[in-house]
């Protein structure tokens, strides 16, 4: 007996110090991110009847959505449908109960509408509660603090991603796999190409989007980079009008700015006519 007792703790020691099997996975789309994209698309996967896991460096679900970004600049909110809509639908349902209202009543909150389908600005702590529903509804499962490693963890043959390994050395393998990180780290790691900053016209044929050498008025390239065909749901009309409109902004902020210098220079040379100082006799008649 006395023998079987080191022997027995001897082999428990030698079986803590075998290095473990690295983790296999297996499914038909792998989703790496813990965005609210991550997360819809993990529905809409599951609503085509396949196998998905979502790999989230995360612990916290939503993205943006669910940090402190509950403000939504949609525009016609007639144009967002689908499953984003039934998200804004989910949080219009939640503010539909009284015990939501915790600083104020919904009749305070002027960005509550009763009637309105879908509510668009919320807290994010509601926001991650219904990601949070949308996996449990759909059954989806969540790797969570699975952090992508960036240097050798993505196996390719061709153009093509076989699996991908985390730093903790689980391994996912997909037929399909999709990068729903802000950053694209999956993405970059998988060797696809990148610019950072605007690329030039001629790489994909622009002509519509204004460049420095053509438009003195160069800051609008930020406001507008491609207005041809329906890229922002109005036609090649309506998104001239609103290059004008942003070109006559910039002429009116032009002109702003050189009045602004030009009024501190004067100030600075002790121009009278831009001086805050009155003469004497002008304060004098004043002061009576």
């Amino acid at each position: 007996m006395r023998k079987t007792i080191p022997l027995l703790a001897l082999l428990i020691t030698l079986a803590l110090q075998v290095p473990a099997r690295a983790q296999h996975e297996h499914c038909d789309v792998v989703i790496y991110g813990g965005t609210s994209a991550a997360i819809i698309a993990a529905v809409q996967v599951r609503k085509m009847g396949k196998t998905v896991i979502v790999v989230s460096p995360d612990t916290h679900l939503g993205g943006l959505s669910a940090s402190g970004l509950g403000w939504t600049d949609g525009g016609d909110k007639r144009a967002i449908g689908g499953l984003s809509r039934r998200f804004y639908q989910r949080i219009q349902k939640h503010y539909a109960e009284p015990q939501a209202w915790r600083q104020q009543t919904a009749a305070q909150y002027r960005h509550y509408r009763p009637e309105s389908d879908a509510m668009w600005v919320f807290e994010p702590h509601v926001a991650e509660k219904v990601f949070e529903q949308l996996v449990a509804d759909c059954n989806l499962r969540i790797d969570r603090d699975q952090w992508l490693d960036r240097s050798n963890g993505v196996e390719r043959s061709g153009d093509r991603i076989l699996s991908i390994t985390t730093l903790n050395g689980r391994t996912y393998r997909a037929a399909m796999f999709i990068d729903a990180t802000y950053e694209g780290d999956l993405m970059a790691a998988a060797g696809v190409e990148y610019r950072v900053g605007r690329e030039a016209n001629r790489v994909y044929g622009e002509t519509l989007n204004p460049s420095k050498r053509t438009n003195p008025n160069n800051r609008i390239r930020y406001v507008y980079i491609r207005t041809s065909g329906n890229d922002y749901g109005c036609d090649d009309t309506r998104a001239a009008q609103h290059i004008r409109h942003h070109k006559d902004l910039m002429l009116i902020a032009r002109a702003i700015r050189k009045l602004g210098r030009a009024i501190s220079k004067a100030v600075a040379s002790g121009d009278p006519d831009c001086s805050n100082q009155r003469p004497a006799t002008e304060r004098q008649q004043g002061s009576r």
